[in-house]
C-alpha cells in the first residue's frame, strides 16, 4: 500500500484517535506475529484503514484492546487491538503489496534500494504467500498487466488505474467477512475507486520525480509532456484541474459504495477518513505540499 489514507486528526475526537492508534499498533504486532520483526518497517496507514475497515464489516468479532510494549516504544505501554482476523489479513495484505511494490521498483531501475528492500521482506512475503496463495497469484497478474501497460507507455490513465484498482476490489472482501451478495458488490465497488484513487494521486505526487528519472507516470503520457517545450512545474499546473477531477470523482464514488455497507463499529473513524482525511490529502498532494511519510502514530 501507498500511505496516503490518513484521518484528519484536528477533527477527530480523542476516544477515536486513540482508537486509530490502537489498530495500528494492533496491525504492526500482528505483522511481527505472523512473519518477523523486520516486515514492520513495511507498515503503513493504508493497513491501518484496511484493518478498521474490515472490522467494522464484521458483525461477529469482538475487538479487544489491551496495553502493551514494543521494541519502539519499550519505556511506555500503548494500547493495541487484539489480534483478529481483520487484523491478521490486513498485516499480510500490507506485507504482501510492500513485497510486490519493491519489486516493480527493482524493475524499474532502482536497484540498490529496491534489492535490500526485498531482502528485508522475502522471508515474511514467503510466509504470506503460503497462507494467501490465490492473493498473491492475482496481484501478481495484475502488477504484470500493470508493468506492460506502464512499458508500452499507455496514455489511458482508466485503464491503467483500473488494473491497480482491480486489485484493490479483489482484497476488500476475503472470505471471513461472509457479506451478503448486495454488500458485497459495494465494498468491491468502495475498494476499486479507492485502488483507483490511490493509484492517481500516487502518479500525481511522483509527477516531478518521473519527469526527472524518465520513468512512466499516466499524466506525462496522456498530456504528452515534452521537456524540451514545457517546465514540469508549468506542466503540472496546466493539468492540475483534470487531476483534481479524476480523484474527486474516485472519492465521490467511495462515499456513495460507502451508503450502501452496513458498519458495526469504527463508525465515526470511517467516516472521518473518507469524507475528511482523504480530501483534506488529495488537496495538499494537488497544492504539492509533500507529507507523504508522515511521524507514525
Amino acid at each position: 500500500m501507498l500511505g496516503y489514507i490518513h484521518p484528519l486528526k484536528p477533527e477527530m475526537k480523542i476516544r477515536d484517535y486513540e482508537t486509530f492508534r490502537a489498530y495500528y499498533c494492533g496491525v504492526c504486532r500482528s505483522i511481527s506475529k505472523r512473519t518477523g520483526q523486520s516486515a514492520r518497517m513495511a507498515l503503513t496507514y493504508d493497513a491501518t484503514f484496511y484493518a478498521i475497515f474490515l472490522d467494522a464489516l464484521h458483525k461477529n468479532t469482538k475487538t479487544g484492546i489491551s496495553m502493551n510494549r514494543c521494541i519502539r516504544h519499550p519505556l511506555k505501554k500503548r494500547a493495541a487491538v487484539h489480534s483478529s482476523d481483520s487484523t491478521d489479513y490486513a498485516s499480510d495484505v500490507n506485507v504482501i503489496l510492500a513485497w510486490f511494490s519493491m519489486l516493480d521498483h527493482y524493475q524499474d531501475g532502482e536497484g540498490v534500494k529496491s534489492v535490500a528492500g526485498m531482502a528485508a521482506l522475502r522471508r515474511a512475503f514467503k510466509r504470506c504467500k503460503k497462507r494467501n496463495p490465490k492473493l498473491c497469484d492475482f496481484v501478481a497478474n495484475k502488477l504484470s498487466d500493470l508493468h506492460r501497460l506502464e512499458k508500452e507507455n499507455c496514455p489511458n490513465i482508466d485503464m491503467v488505474s483500473e488494473t491497480f484498482a482491480d486489485i484493490l476490489r479483489y482484497i476488500s472482501c476475503p472470505p471471513f467477512l461472509e457479506l451478503s451478495n448486495e454488500t458485497q458488490e459495494a465494498v468491491q465497488w468502495f475498494g476499486y475507486n479507492l485502488g483507483k484513487w490511490l493509484y492517481l494521486i500516487d502518479a500525481f505526487d511522483d509527477l516531478e520525480q518521473d519527469a526527472k528519472k524518465k520513468r512512466y507516470n499516466p499524466f506525462l503520457a496522456r498530456y504528452e509532456y515534452n521537456p524540451r517545450e514545457t517546465d514540469i512545474g508549468d506542466f503540472k499546473k496546466k493539468i492540475k484541474e483534470q487531476a483534481e477531477f479524476l480523484l474527486l470523482n474516485c472519492l465521490d464514488q467511495v462515499t456513495k459504495a460507502y451508503r450502501f455497507i452496513d458498519v458495526y463499529r469504527n463508525k465515526d473513524i470511517i467516516e472521518n477518513i473518507i469524507y475528511l482525511g482523504m480530501l483534506n490529502k488529495t488537496d495538499q498532494i494537488l497544492q504539492g505540499e509533500k507529507e507523504k511519510n508522515e511521524k507514525s502514530v
